[in-house]
């Protein structure tokens, strides 16, 4: 009979230690009651954290319509018999934020609240999702402009030569202009804060590379010769004194001719600030100068 009672506690045993062992892990620990996303539901289980607002209280600072920016358009505040809860909003790669964003919107820029309404002794709850407002300070409008300045596609000068770059000669000027003096704009935006700036040519200075030549500066971008011009009164030109011989040159038998653009830039920022700024760009071109000699010809007429 003993023996038979013992059997039969072990047997029992077994029974007992074969089903715990064969219990999902989530029974044996217990339920998760929220904060979790659940896989088989498709739904994020939220905590509540705090009340914000209480019955026909006003809407908590930060409480915004989402309208078009996603999710339900409700938003909150001023509803009689209602009160709004924080709740602990899912991580920003969770896709329980599918429920509540339309495509493109970006789940950090929103946290979740809960509406819990009493009408007619019926209680109803609705999940939305409400705006941040960003708690950091606002773009200075100089910062702005400093990524606009660096967005303008400044050119380097295009130097030209005239009236023909294939025949300069000693003692005869030459007529000296940039081809591309046309102004420049771009823009840079931060959240509210937009920034233009523009890039107006305001001189060129002209180095023109034989020895003892100092540089000098033409307001705007000079002139290329244009019909009936008097071709010794260039508004920017240059004679020179020397040929450029390969004796004298190094062997490239050209001079340099460096042109260094100075851009005026002015920005100024949909909030009403502005300023100025500049930029320089440089070209090198290297020209040959020669020669032109008289030959006299008897007349043996």
């Amino acid at each position: 009979m003993l023996k038979t009672l013992r059997a039969l506690l072990i047997a029992m045993l077994c029974v007992l230690l074969l089903g715990l062992a064969t219990m999902p892990a989530q029974a044996q620990a217990g339920p998760k009651k929220c904060g979790y996303f659940d896989p088989e539901t498709l739904k994020y289980v939220a905590c509540a954290t705090k009340t914000t607002t209480t019955s026909a209280g006003p809407a908590p600072i930060d409480a915004q319509q989402s309208g078009g920016d996603g999710g339900s358009s409700t938003g909150s505040g001023g509803d009689s018999n209602c009160h709004y809860v924080d709740l602990t909003s899912p991580p920003s790669w969770d896709p329980a934020w599918s429920k509540f964003l339309s495509p493109g919107a970006d789940p950090a820029d929103y946290r979740l609240e809960m509406k819990s309404c009493t009408s007619g002794g019926i209680n109803s709850a609705e999940v939305f999702p409400v705006r941040r407002i960003r708690n950091d300070p606002p773009p200075d409008p100089r910062v702005v402009a400093q990524e606009a300045v660096a967005k303008l596609p400044v050119p380097l000068p295009a130097i030209q030569v005239g009236p023909n770059i294939h025949r300069v000669a000693v003692n005869i000027p030459v007529w000296l202009w940039v081809s591309n003096p046309q102004a420049v704009t771009a823009s840079s935006t931060d959240r509210t804060v937009t920034v233009t700036a523009t890039a107006t040519l305001g001189s060129v200075t002209w180095s023109m590379g034989e020895p003892g030549a100092e540089p000098f500066a033409c307001q705007g971008a000079g002139s290329a010769p244009w019909p009936g011009a008097d071709l010794w009164q260039p508004p920017c030109g240059y004679t020179y004194r020397l040929r450029s011989l390969p004796s004298r040159t190094d062997g490239a038998g050209v001079w340099p001719v460096t042109a260094t653009a100075s851009w005026a830039i002015t920005w100024r920022a949909n909030t009403g600030t502005s300023g100025t700024d500049t930029v320089t760009t440089r070209s090198t071109l290297g020209l040959n100068v020669g020669e032109y000699r008289t030959v006299i010809v008897a007349d043996n007429g």
